[in-house]
């Protein structure tokens, strides 16, 4: 769930990229591969979460998403030269330890 999010949010990005240089309309919509693509990703996302949900707690998946916010920065970066300031790395940082903590900390049954 997490790699499809990051991979939808970095496609709509390569694709907003392009946009840019026409005007936006249902038919661009319609024929860029890029927005198709993400919208694949968000469905092959959703059907993961939904195989998870029923495998997993709620409140142990949940806190996962949060690492949707390490992944598609790291990722920009990478991809698109995004800067990411030294704070910034600090707070995606703290994000990853969040995670454990909050699943670590359900009772299982």
């Amino acid at each position: 769930m997490v790699l499809g999010s990051s991979t939808a949010q970095v496609l709509l990005k390569y694709a907003g990229m392009h946009a840019a240089e026409r005007q936006i309309s249902i038919q661009l919509l319609m024929q860029d591969w890029a927005i198709w693509a993400a919208g694949i990703a968000l469905a092959f996302s959703m059907l993961c979460w939904l195989t998870a949900l029923r495998k997993i707690k709620l409140a142990v998946a949940y806190p996962c998403t949060a690492l949707i916010y390490v992944i598609t920065p790291l990722v920009s970066y990478l991809l698109f030269d995004d800067q990411l300031k030294i704070g910034y790395l600090f707070g995606l940082a703290s994000i990853v330890p969040g995670v454990i903590l909050t699943t670590g900390g359900v009772v299982r049954e």
